[in-house]
């Protein structure tokens, strides 16, 4: 968690370094070669902010969940159901049924 935000901000600082480290002098190259390093300076920012907002509350979960404290979504957990007296009904299965032959059967019999 914390490295993926460091890896993130460490990329944008790379992309700002990026900038003017060519030697083009004045003009539309330039001005493009900025931008595009600037967009994804900007891009790896996000990136690292939302990494940071997904795990803001990931160590709270993490204490709560070694103290037993946390049950799974929905309510269940890996404990059995108790039992209402109640079987389950198998699955019908289908009734047979007469299968053609194809050419890889024959070709397999031989």
């Amino acid at each position: 968690m914390r490295r993926t935000r460091a890896f993130h901000l460490w990329r944008a600082q790379r992309w700002r370094e990026q900038v003017g480290r060519r030697e083009l002098g004045e003009g539309p190259q330039l001005e493009g070669e900025t931008a595009y390093a600037l967009r994804q300076a900007g891009v790896q920012m996000r990136l690292a902010d939302r990494c940071a907002a997904h795990w803001k509350d990931l160590p709270d979960l993490i204490r709560r969940g070694r103290a037993g404290e946390v049950v799974e979504e929905g309510g269940e957990s890996d404990e059995e159901e108790e039992s209402d007296g109640e079987e389950e009904e198998p699955i019908p299965l289908l009734p047979p049924r007469e299968v053609k032959s194809t050419y890889v059967d024959e070709v397999l019999a031989m």
